[in-house]
């Protein structure tokens, strides 16, 4: 059976000093009772005093007896407690640099990059402090990480110039986004409650550290992931369109009620985030730092089955809107999966309905994008027109790979590894797409985004387009 032990050298220190002056005042006691009650003198000249002063006297004698033995004990406690204390901190000395260099190896691979991002320094290399308090991490105060400037690529050679938004950086921060679920219906009981989903938040900052952000970008991660690997590509859409960012972590697991990324409920839950003022939305960005309301018009993304959900999230929005204005510009898949294909049908009808964009990156057809069956659905529902690119042998992770070279080495194991250029073909594709929808530009007309040869779509599709290092085909 294995024992873990953890010891800190300084508090059996203190310890020890605390047991050693115990022993003292515990001496000290002692001698002071020891005249009044070891020499007890008897009440009166009778047998029954002498032998009551007698019986207490050798009470007291006992105590004082146990006293010093105590004192003793206690005196090799105290001995031993700081001899042990002198050898953990030894055993630590003689083990950090080992240590050091390992935690500083594992640092090395990004694995801890997005923490130390928050955090605004390393953990274990050159710079790192001491520990965090848990309240930074959590956004309850204005996190702001400076992430090194925005990650810039190099233009696609169809691609034309993104839009000048003096974006000099961007600021993260994280916090809970309480997404509603429901009502639902339990045993014939309407049900209704929400998920505290932890979310971060990407905020585009102006020189002066203002943010004057285009819009809001909810990208949601794919099944079995997490927020904080899309950082990259989060960080990107900030940078490149001027929009604020939020990365929220669902449930990748069947919950009750559908409360999971793959539930209708949550899906609508998602949607509804948008309906009237955007509360909950403008609660968690406060929380991670952001001052001021967001911007009303936004884009729905998701990565796997996180596109799916951003799909059907945006037509449950526009199923529900009522007379109320319309602010979704569009959405955006990265190799998008919807498992319940009448519900994703049934949103598309409703984007359709609105004239509201839906454009798709995707892999070939493999595993984990159903075989495409997505995209082929996709392209089913919009014949004759754009509906996004096929990055040429492209993997399914493409979105999501970044410098974090262990997160990005494991994902491709599964997967299939990505071709040279897949990912920031991926960005730039997305980025321009969205700087369209808040144009009001597109396929027709398209001023910062690609969908053909030369920069607009001609039917019905098909050719080759250069991305940098990759290629990519013109869907359907």
């Amino acid at each position: 059976m294995s024992s873990y032990v953890i010891a800190a050298s300084d508090a059996l220190a203190a310890a020890a000093r605390d047991l050693t002056g115990i022993a003292e005042a515990i001496k000290r006691a002692a001698a002071a009772a020891a005249p009044s009650t070891t020499a007890i003198v008897a009440a009166a000249g009778d047998e029954v005093s002498a032998a009551i002063a007698n019986l207490m006297g050798n009470y007291a004698q006992e105590f004082q007896t146990l006293t010093a033995q105590t004192t003793l004990f206690h005196t090799e406690f105290a001995r031993a407690l700081s001899t042990a204390g002198a050898a953990y901190a030894a055993a630590e000395a003689a083990n950090a640099s080992p240590l050091r260099t390992l935690l500083q190896h594992v640092e090395s691979l990004g694995v801890l990059a997005p923490i130390e991002r928050l955090i605004r320094r390393p953990l274990f290399g050159s710079g790192a402090t001491g520990p965090t308090q848990l309240s930074t991490l959590l956004g309850t105060a204005t996190n702001e990480a400076g992430l090194g400037g925005a990650m810039n690529y190099g233009a696609t050679e169809a691609l034309a110039a993104a839009p000048t938004n003096e974006v000099t950086s961007v600021r993260a921060g994280l916090s809970f986004l309480r997404i509603p679920i429901g009502p639902t219906s339990f045993f014939g009981l309407p049900v209704g409650f929400e998920i505290p989903a932890p979310a971060l938040w990407y905020f585009p900052t102006l020189a002066d550290g203002s943010v004057n952000a285009t819009g809001t970008i909810y990208l949601q991660h794919g099944f079995g992931s997490i927020g904080w690997f899309y950082e990259p590509l989060a960080v990107e859409l900030a940078q490149q369109t001027n929009s604020v960012v939020v990365v929220p972590t669902v449930p990748s697991v069947p919950l009750p009620f559908g409360a999971w990324i793959r539930g209708l409920e949550m899906q609508q839950g998602v949607g509804s985030l948008f309906l009237g003022d955007q509360t909950a939305l403008n609660v968690s960005a406060h929380h991670a730092g952001y001052q001021g309301t967001l911007p009303t018009d936004f884009v729905l993304a998701g990565h796997s089955a996180g596109g799916g959900l951003a799909t059907i999230a945006g037509g449950h929005y526009l199923a529900n809107l009522g007379a109320s204005t319309n602010h979704l510009q569009g959405v955006v898949m990265f190799d998008g999966v919807a498992r319940n294909s009448a519900a994703f049908a049934a949103a598309v009808a409703n984007l359709q309905a609105a004239s509201t964009p839906l454009y798709a990156v995707v892999a070939p057809p493999q595993q984990f994008n159903m075989f495409g069956a997505t995209t082929n659905q996709l392209v089913s529902l919009y014949p004759g027109q754009f509906v996004g690119v096929e990055i040429v042998g492209g993997s399914h992770v493409d979105a999501m790979l970044s410098d974090n070279r262990l997160v990005g080495f494991a994902a491709q194991l599964l997967t299939g590894f990505s071709p040279p250029g897949a990912t920031e073909a991926v960005y730039t594709l997305a980025s321009g797409w969205i700087n369209d929808m808040y144009a009001g530009a597109g396929p027709a007309n398209p001023i910062f985004g690609v969908y053909g040869p030369t920069g607009g779509y001609l039917p019905p599709g098909g050719q080759l387009i250069t991305l940098g290092q990759a290629t990519g085909i013109i869907l359907p």
